[in-house]
């Protein structure tokens, strides 16, 4: 079983970790495999974080809410295989890790 819903297991590919702090941008890794893009987030403090997945002409491909972000991670995956950047929009001075993860979509 792959803990990501909807992933084919052992398909889970990690394209890159991230720490940061206050509003980012993120330019997410050219290859990857996979249909499913995954954002998964966490914050030191609880804040409010917004982050978006945008594609090549700028468009809003898969978006996110985090009020509050908290320790545990939030997020969730998208069938996306177009995004290019990431971006995140929080307070100057919250701290929080942002993990990309791209996996197979699961043959039903």
């Amino acid at each position: 079983m792959s803990p990501l819903p909807g992933s084919q297991p052992g398909t889970e590919k990690v394209l890159m970790h991230f720490h940061g702090r206050g509003d980012s941008k993120i330019i997410l890794p050219y290859q990857r495999s996979g249909a499913l893009l995954w954002l998964l987030v966490s914050c030191e403090t609880d804040a409010p974080v917004a982050i978006r997945s945008f594609d090549v002409r700028g468009i809003v491909v898969a978006r996110y809410d985090l009020d509050p972000c908290r320790v545990a991670e939030g997020g969730g995956g998208t069938e996306d295989s177009t995004s290019t950047f990431v971006e995140v929009w929080t307070y100057p001075d919250v701290e929080y890790d942002v993990t990309v993860i791209s996996s197979e979509l699961r043959n039903e």
